[in-house]
């Protein structure tokens, strides 16, 4: 008994050998917490999906927690089947508008022609009964409107006016593609102006709000390269560029992480999120990109809850 309140004292020491006491609070360094992969951290660290549950005969006008709504008119969903749906529904809404919020989802703003993109808005909707995903009824859409962000609140709609795109999914590359429904901007009040929209596609899904960057042909391009210390199969890799709205996923080419057509002369952040022997990494640097620009970051083991603190900063 004795030997055991010894080893109890002796593990209790050094426990509170890497903690101080600051007033009533306690303070301990304690082990950083693993994580199994990039994935899973996107899974748990991500934004949130809201559900919205109402009567599918009945007019709604749903408010998110962003300030996004959606109108979903009467009866518009339908089975797998085609049978029209009646009685309690769910709404499933995600919504992501900084690029902090793109990284932690996993959900970065490339064309399907690998054009870069500046996203005022990704907003994702379906519609559920029970276990089933539902439809759109042939014929019905519902209305969105998401806030534009601050940075482009004082000209949301200039002389290239935002556009919609709707996610496409190759197994290996997620890509935005076009969609044809015309974007208009209201304003619910002077300090919030809203870009409304209807959509129509049967599945729903994600839509990002956005346009191609507008840049001069004359613009100087460069292709950029990050140096993550040592090389994993489980690396995620972006570059955001907060003036843009926007980041950009970069690729590992022969061993090394590359991505072309960077414009010189624009700020950008550079994320890493690597999994090393069972343990998360992260590091992030920010600079002017210029000609054949090189980062090259010192990662640094972190508890994922603080590394989704320090991208939620981006």
């Amino acid at each position: 008994m004795q030997m055991q309140f010894s080893a109890f004292v002796a593990a209790s020491l050094l426990l509170l050998s890497g903690c101080k006491k600051d007033a009533d609070l306690l303070e301990c360094n304690l082990p950083v917490k693993p994580t199994k992969n990039p994935a899973s951290f996107t899974t748990e660290y991500s934004i949130a999906t809201q559900t919205f549950s109402f009567d599918a005969t009945q007019l709604q006008t749903l408010t998110t927690s962003a300030g996004a709504s959606v109108r979903v008119p009467a009866n518009t969903f339908q089975l797998p089947s085609g049978v029209p749906v009646s009685g309690t529904i769910e709404l499933r809404v995600r919504e992501i508008y900084t690029p902090g919020e793109m990284v932690l989802a996993d959900m970065p703003t490339v064309a399907w022609s690998g054009s870069f993109l500046e996203s005022d808005g990704e907003i994702r909707l379906t519609a559920w009964q029970n276990n089933a995903l539902l439809r759109l009824r042939k014929g019905s859409a519902l209305i969105v409107s998401t806030p534009v962000p601050a940075v482009n609140q004082s000209s949301p709609n200039t002389a290239t006016p935002m556009s919609l795109r709707t996610l496409t999914d190759s197994g290996n590359t997620r890509s935005w593609i076009p969609d044809s429904t015309r974007i208009l901007t209201s304003t619910l009040t002077p300090q919030q102006p809203l870009y409304r929209f209807p959509v129509w596609r049967d599945s729903l899904g994600w839509y990002n709000v956005d346009r191609l960057w507008q840049l001069s042909p004359s613009s100087p391009r460069t292709t950029v390269k990050i140096s993550t210390g040592a090389q994993t199969t489980t690396t995620r890799v972006y570059l955001v560029c907060r003036p843009r709205n926007a980041t950009l996923p970069v690729y590992l080419n022969n061993q090394e992480w590359t991505l072309s057509g960077v414009p010189e002369g624009l700020e950008f952040t550079t994320v890493v999120l690597q999994l090393r022997d069972d343990q998360l990494y992260y590091g992030s640097q920010r600079a002017v990109v210029s000609a054949s620009f090189r980062f090259a970051l010192a990662l640094e083991a972190l508890n994922p809850e603080e590394i989704a603190r320090r991208i939620r900063l981006l």
